[in-house]
């Protein structure tokens, strides 16, 4: 009964983090490759006050923490369940440090100009997205 539960458990909070996890890359990319260079076009950039308001950074504040959540309870199943010490546990605890560098920098609430920082962020997803793919391929499961 036991076994069924985390298995129950781990299904839900995996589908709940991939949920999470498209919304969030999704809308990242709408924004890059869509929204951003047609209002640069467009030479309206002024509406990034309203984008960067508090109503719409707590819309993409519940996405981004329902990604990290769901993936560190997700992960912690399995880490925490003596693997800590394995591959899988480093790239887990390598993957969480990530995740939250990339929550701090976006809670600082960063403007366009800071365009290294952009630059850094966005190709910190495919990191992650390989942490993820490596944690699954050497997965205790």
């Amino acid at each position: 009964m036991h076994t069924e539960i985390m298995s129950n458990l781990t299904i839900a909070l995996q589908a709940l983090h991939l949920l999470f996890a498209v919304v969030w890359l999704g809308t990242l990319i709408d924004s890059e490759l869509f929204l951003w260079p047609l209002l640069t076009r467009m030479n309206a950039l002024n509406v990034q006050d309203e984008m960067r308001s508090t109503r719409e950074r707590r819309k993409n504040g519940v996405i981004i923490f329902g990604t990290l959540i769901t993936g560190y309870l997700r992960g912690a199943l399995d880490v925490f369940d003596d693997h800590l010490f394995t591959l899988y546990g480093v790239l887990y605890l390598l993957a969480a440090a990530w995740a939250i560098m990339l929550v701090v920098w976006w809670t600082c609430k960063p403007t366009r100009d800071r365009k290294l920082g952009w630059r850094l962020y966005y190709p910190s997803f495919a990191v992650i997205f390989a942490l993820m793919i490596a944690m699954r391929v050497y997965s205790p499961h």
